[in-house]
């Protein structure tokens, strides 16, 4: 996806479009990675 495509799509959809591209990263790349989001983490 493009970087435009993805802005669109983060700040309609959210946290939960982030989360969905994540995991369609993971799949892909055929990796195991894990995030972790906490109020400090910005």
């Amino acid at each position: 996806m493009q970087a435009p495509e993805l802005a669109h799509r983060f700040k309609s959809g959210g946290l939960e479009a982030c989360r969905e591209y994540w995991q369609r990263i993971v799949k892909e790349e055929n990796c195991v990675a894990d995030i972790t989001l906490t109020e400090d983490y910005y």
